[in-house]
């Protein structure tokens, strides 16, 4: 019970509190307590909450009146000792209260009568909303079944051998080959691919362009290479002229399921000493295997695009028939129905997109079809079960790509302009891309 929980006392005491903490809250292990002239004080607590359970009543039996949710600026517990077995769960979250006079309390009665609070006037519903730093449901955990293939495919990712391409011990299409026509001008001493090769170097191990040019010289000199490395200025000129580059080659011409969605990129702001409030950023757009965690299309874009615009683009770079698309409610539009409609002819995509709030059935034709399908489903189960029923949570592997982009490369951008900087995005893919093909986890769910 509470009143033996309390040390008696003048000054600081400890109280340890009695049964488990709430789920979605964080509470601190220990609350210190100040004596005051009606009892003890839980004092300098500006938000705190009480959930009193009475002994012997489950969640089923408790009527409103015995589950209480109130805003408490001071909270006083008198020296009577409960009639009845009680717990106090007190949950803590911001400074003391300045204000210590009585004349704002008034005195509030819970339905045990021997425990009697104080509190003030203003009422709160504590948790109406979750922090950045509460988790909104229990994280779960997993193990790796195949550890000894993955870790294999770790250690792989730092040998030079996958990312340097050799042909009998000589480097492969390194200089560039002869033109077949004159052109004005010097002409070109590197090819794209030992450009590229630099660039790709410099993304898998973080090196800026004068230290990938310094590897790349130590490396050739290790290997006795007799051919040349271009120097940084060279690497950052050439780097916008790559172009397109090929990220993904299919393997099979299976139908595929894709996931669509897109994440921000931060980019170059000068050198400031505090960066600007409206600050540029980028758009990199996503399409992703669902089954292999490939990039199958990339797309970069400024912080104005809309996500729904750039499906068209996306889906030009998939030459494989589409079987499903997911995406968030950002692509709830007519033109990306259409877009994953059209794709193919002679087949119609299943596509899970969460419709937007209040939204209504269309008309029939037969981009509106599936978005009719998926209103009248989460009308019939509730939006929380289709996730489930339907395979739209399989969308989380979109994430999980965002999530190791940004961890490998880095959060930010290299690259100042637009053009090279959608190289970058380019080479990052197929960067990914490989270290998939490499070796990738096979998680299973244990609790």
């Amino acid at each position: 019970m509470l009143a033996e929980k309390v040390k008696r006392g003048p000054g600081w005491t400890r109280v340890t509190n009695p049964g488990p903490p709430h789920p979605h809250a964080r509470r601190p292990d220990r609350l210190k307590l100040r004596e005051f002239s009606q009892g003890v004080r839980f004092g300098d607590l500006k938000k705190l909450r009480y959930n009193q359970d009475l002994q012997g009543g489950g969640a089923g039996n408790r009527t409103p009146a015995e589950t209480k949710k109130v805003h408490y600026s001071s909270l006083f517990v008198t020296d009577e000792p409960p009639q009845r077995a009680a717990s106090l769960r007190i949950v803590a979250n911001s400074d003391a209260a300045k204000d210590d006079s009585d004349d704002s309390l008034r005195r509030c009665t819970t339905p045990n009568p021997g425990l009697q609070l104080s509190c003030s006037r203003r009422s709160w519903s504590p948790m109406s909303r979750f922090k950045r730093n509460q988790q909104k449901y229990v994280k779960k955990a997993y193990r790796v079944r195949n550890w000894h293939e993955y870790e294999a495919g770790l250690r792989s990712r730092g040998s030079l051998t996958v990312w340097i391409s050799l042909t009998d011990g000589k480097l492969a299409n390194w200089d560039a080959p002869r033109p077949t026509r004159r052109r004005p001008g010097r002409r070109r001493k590197y090819s794209n691919h030992a450009i590229e090769t630099a660039v790709t170097l410099g993304m898998v191990f973080r090196l800026a362009s004068r230290q990938a040019e310094g590897f790349l010289r130590s490396l050739f000199d290790l290997l006795r290479f007799e051919n040349d490395v271009p120097d940084h200025t060279t690497i950052s000129r050439r780097k916008a002229m790559l172009g397109k580059v090929a990220f993904y080659e299919a393997s099979q011409q299976a139908p595929v399921h894709i996931l669509i969605d897109s994440s921000g990129l931060n980019v170059h702001v000068g050198q400031l000493r505090k960066p600007p409030k409206n600050r540029d950023w980028r758009k990199i757009h996503l399409a992703v295997d669902e089954q292999t965690g490939d990039v199958l299309a990339c797309g970069l874009t400024s912080k104005s695009a809309h996500d729904s615009a750039r499906v068209p683009a996306l889906l030009k770079q998939i030459d494989r028939d589409i079987a499903s698309a997911r995406a968030d409610t950002a692509y709830d539009t007519v033109g990306v129905y259409q877009a994953i409609e059209n794709h193919r002819d002679g087949r119609s995509p299943r596509v899970l997109i969460p419709p937007r709030k209040g939204a209504k059935l269309g008309p029939t034709s037969t981009a509106a079809r599936e978005r009719n399908r998926t209103i009248r489903a989460q009308a019939r189960l509730g939006k929380r079960t289709w996730h489930t029923a339907s395979g739209y949570s399989k969308r989380s592997k979109v994430e999980t790509t965002f999530f190791r982009y940004k961890t490998i490369f880095g959060p930010a951008m290299r690259a100042r302009g637009l053009a090279t900087q959608r190289v970058e995005a380019t080479i990052g893919c197929k960067i990914l891309n490989r270290m998939t093909a490499l070796g990738m986890p096979d998680s299973q769910m244990i609790g």
